[in-house]
């Protein structure tokens, strides 16, 4: 129960120092230029820059997070997120770059995507399956023991 209740008091101090950043960082931003890994460093959080990501991608020190790259696509460059609440932990997304979308390669390529994302998707449906398959295989009752049949004996009479 303690060690509950300390997760809890940490995640509410580490949620409270966050928010405290963005609103300096906010500030900042409509003052000029904001430096957010310096304002990071003065309330001792950590700071870290990712390179370019999409929606579901792995993001180092993150893992794969939606909320990442819904709240990167909705900035401009330079405009700083809403506080971002994850499992492991808090964060500020800044967008640095928004890279332009090259409708020629896209072109070339979305037959190839398609077909990733068709046999990820396969992929997914057949694990889900074979899970869903083996814990019906698992709860289901042991069948009854076979009993031997006997075999017909020859009847001799004497």
């Amino acid at each position: 129960m303690r060690a509950r209740f300390v997760t809890a008091e940490t995640r509410r101090l580490a949620k409270e120092k966050i928010e405290a950043l963005h609103a300096k960082a906010v500030v900042a931003r409509q003052d000029g230029a904001v430096n957010l890994e310096s304002l990071a460093k003065q309330a001792g959080l950590k700071f870290s820059s990712t390179g370019l990501f999409s929606a579901g991608s792995y993001i180092e020190g993150v893992g794969a997070s939606d909320a990442f790259s819904a709240a990167a696509s909705k900035l401009d460059e330079g405009a700083l997120s809403d506080v971002i609440e994850l499992p492991s932990g808090f964060y500020i997304v800044t967008l640095k770059d928004k890279p332009f979308l090259d409708e020629t390669k896209f072109e070339a390529d979305k037959e190839k995507f398609a077909l990733k994302v068709l046999n990820q998707k396969k992929e997914e449906f057949l694990s889900h399956f074979s899970e869903e398959l083996m814990k019906k295989a698992l709860g289901a009752p042991a069948l009854p023991a076979q009993q031997p049949i006997p075999l017909a004996q020859e009847q001799r009479t004497e």
